[in-house]
């Protein structure tokens, strides 16, 4: 009953398209139970009332990212996620069984490493869904098109990759490179890891993309290396904040 209730009240928030999709929340999800302590997975599972690696988390509702043109948190509004994340962390340290709670920060802090989530104050082609050409020859010869949406490149093209793959085995194939990275990854606070995530997304957006841009493959796989790694950044992170809180 808990789980259903968390789902829907995720469901209640701002809706917009979609961030993460649900493969990529469920992965996500696996990959911070992993990090946990046996004490803060202990207190984690009975406040959520289930298993923190199999809490469903809505892929509809949208918590965005906001920085100024340096790339400095913003904190914009109730919906953003850096916002969300550290309310959701006052809440734990004054209950540490606020199930509620701890399935927001989920959420937010999988949010605030989403590419498409994030805005940059002035730019707009960051807010856009806009349409990219993917150009689909190696050898440098005009071949083929594919129109494809930019959040769709994010939550759809890049997860479909592993369609085949359950949450567990998708978190593997993630954790398999990114292991060796952790301690780096995890060092800061949230305040430091949405300046990390404005870095990461800076090099995406640097090129300042619009409706039809010519995106190569060799550009797209370049991109999901990112795409990965924002998704073991948010593994690590959550399961690492965590137990930060509920020791």
């Amino acid at each position: 009953m808990k789980r259903i209730i968390f789902t829907l009240l995720l469901l209640v928030s701002v809706c917009s398209a979609g961030a993460w999709n649900k493969s990529s929340y469920a992965t996500i999800m696996v990959l911070a139970s992993q990090q946990l302590s046996p004490e803060a997975k202990g207190v984690v599972n009975k406040a959520v009332g289930s298993d923190f690696a199999t809490i469903v988390i809505a892929d509809k509702a949208l918590n965005t990212f906001s920085v100024d043109e340096n790339y400095a948190p913003l904190r914009n509004g109730d919906n953003d996620a850096l916002v969300v994340a550290e309310q959701c962390v006052e809440r734990l340290r004054k209950n540490k069984a606020d199930g509620e709670a701890i399935v927001l920060l989920a959420k937010a802090i999988a949010d605030l490493h989403s590419v498409p989530n994030f805005r940059i104050k002035d730019h707009d082609f960051s807010n856009n869904n806009y349409t990219v050409r993917r150009w689909n020859n190696r050898a440098g010869k005009l071949a083929r098109y594919r129109n494809v949406k930019w959040r769709s490149l994010w939550n759809t093209v890049y997860p479909g990759r592993h369609y085949l793959f359950t949450p567990e085995l998708y978190a593997y194939d993630i954790d398999l490179y990114h292991s060796r990275y952790r301690t780096a990854f995890i060092e800061g606070g949230i305040s430091e890891w949405a300046a990390d995530v404005a870095k990461e997304c800076r090099a995406v957006y640097a090129e300042e993309m619009g409706d039809m841009y010519i995106l190569t493959q060799e550009r797209e796989n370049e991109y999901e290396f990112i795409h990965d790694r924002l998704m073991a950044k948010a593994g690590y992170r959550l399961g690492t904040l965590l137990n930060e809180i509920l020791r």
